[in-house]
């Protein structure tokens, strides 16, 4: 079970913010043809970002590579679509967060895999 003291130390380390972005379906009222456009699910919420490099080896090359990973701790409560575009203020550098993925959610947190925007493969 979960105590409210332990919910409250997990939220206060989330010292970020983001704002979850959606495609939304939207009907021209002129041409009757419906569009995409992007709409704000929610905006300002708590979260923290944490960084985590994976070292790759590589056979070709006589240094391995490195990957990191970025992961958005968030609250559970808050439904976020797969393939949302987020962005997150962190440490006072707004980054802006692409194919956000499956969130794996916990007993008052959940955790999204995010992609950076025009980060290379």
């Amino acid at each position: 079970m979960v105590t409210e003291s332990y919910k409250s130390a997990i939220h206060s380390l989330w010292l970020d913010r983001c704002t979850v972005f959606i495609l939304e379906n939207q009907k021209d009222a002129r041409t009757g043809k419906t569009k995409q456009r992007k709409a704000v699910l929610f905006s300002a919420e708590p979260c923290r970002l944490s960084f985590k490099s994976v070292t790759v080896p590589d056979e070709t090359a006589d240094a391995a590579r490195t990957a990191q990973t970025t992961i958005l701790f968030l609250d559970k409560n808050l439904e976020i679509p797969s393939g949302s575009t987020i962005l997150v203020t962190h440490e006072g550098v707004t980054s802006e967060y692409v194919k956000s993925g499956v969130p794996a959610v916990y007993s008052v947190h959940q955790e999204i895999p995010l992609e950076l925007k025009g980060a290379w493969a």
